[in-house]
């Protein structure tokens, strides 16, 4: 198995959106119709279910870039899409939509999926934001995979938008997350000390019938090596694509911070460290307390977010990212795109109007940036 080299620490992102009946509000299985009205093309493809679909950004040097080609795609999306009927919105999952209810996309891939994995795959109703940083070899992509791990968590509180399902406040600020914990070869990552370590594993995996691809390891953060990237999933999706975007920036800053740091200086953390976090990321966001140390020492998210800032200070000056760090200060002062959609629901109590908020700030981020 070869690992395809990228340049060095470009991205790419792949964003899952809701397709809305706007007369509902509940998901509406649309995208056979948009695809074939949008023709051939890479940017936007089919999802597991007819009721959402994927956009992806070509290669982009930086955040800059996948912020253009993002904005692009989505004003071309949305308006095949109003044109058919049908809204689109941005969250990790839809507030009383039913899985049970979903219309599976006719492709060999998904069905196999289904087959396979039975009810987990069928409760897939999540939406999530994969972030992909070119890595120059896969021993490099596995180094830095594992050194995320410490960060991991942060970002999915940073991006958590998946309070509701099926009706219900779960508790949670991400929901999603959970949903893929039931998958066999999802979640949590399986530590690997080099490329091939990785490929034997796989291999292994591959002939005891665990998995048949390397797409069927969903992994939180994993080696792509067809894209010659190290693929970050764990993040719910966010309602803007200025939050996107933003998001992408602090993988990236994170990437080249982590490979440049000498090994001795990063404490890699355990894995019930990294677990118990995650926990603590899907239950409370941003409010959380984390593990810091391997005493079971806290800090709160804020604090971490501060400290963090400081030693990537010289990166954020380097690629002159100040905005999108401003805009990931915002969720620490304003709150996650969960904690907005209970304000809209405490406000007036209605799961219908958390989901006209959510598309209206996805219609809102695309109108106000230029």
């Amino acid at each position: 198995m070869q690992f395809q080299s990228s340049p060095h620490f470009t991205l790419g992102v792949e964003q899952e959106i809701q397709l809305i009946d706007p007369e509902t509000r509940d998901l509406k299985s649309s995208s056979l119709e948009i695809l074939t009205s949008l023709g051939e093309q890479e940017k936007v493809t089919a999802e597991i279910f007819q009721s959402m679909i994927e956009v992806r950004t070509g290669i982009c040097k930086d955040a800059d870039e996948v912020l253009r080609d993002l904005r692009d795609t989505h004003r071309k999306l949305l308006a095949v899409a109003e044109s058919k009927g049908v809204g689109l919105a941005s969250s990790g999952s839809h507030p009383f939509s039913r899985y049970v209810n979903r219309e599976v996309f006719p492709s060999e891939r998904y069905q196999y999926l289904i087959d396979r994995n039975q009810w987990l795959a069928r409760r897939l109703l999540i939406f999530g934001l994969h972030v992909h940083v070119g890595m120059p070899d896969g021993d490099t992509a596995i180094r830095i995979g594992n050194r995320l791990w410490r960060y991991l968590p942060l970002l999915l509180a940073m991006s958590s938008s998946s309070p509701y399902w099926d009706s219900q406040d779960t508790g949670l600020s991400s929901c999603r997350i959970t949903v893929f914990e039931a998958i066999p070869t999802g979640g949590h990552p399986c530590m690997v000390n080099s490329w091939q370590e990785f490929v034997d594993m796989t291999a292994k995996l591959r002939k005891s019938k665990g998995i048949g691809s390397l797409k069927d390891i969903w992994w939180d953060v994993r080696p792509n090596p067809d894209f010659g990237t190290l693929e970050l999933r764990i993040c719910d999706i966010p309602h803007r694509i200025d939050q996107i975007a933003a998001l992408a920036a602090l993988v990236q800053l994170l990437a080249e911070y982590l490979h440049a740091a000498p090994m001795h200086e990063m404490d890699q953390p355990e894995d019930w460290w990294v677990r118990e976090n995650k926990w603590r990321a899907s239950r409370h966001g941003l409010n959380a307390s984390f593990i810091i140390s391997r005493d079971g020492d806290t800090a709160d998210a804020i604090d971490i977010w501060g400290q963090l800032k400081r030693e990537l200070q010289s990166g954020i000056e380097k690629r002159n990212y100040g905005r999108y760090i401003e805009t990931l200060d915002e969720l620490f002062a304003s709150g996650t795109c969960a904690d907005a959609q209970r304000r809209i629901y405490a406000q007036r109590s209605s799961f219908i109007d958390v989901v006209d908020f959510v598309t209206s700030e996805h219609k809102k981020g695309l109108v106000s940036i230029s």
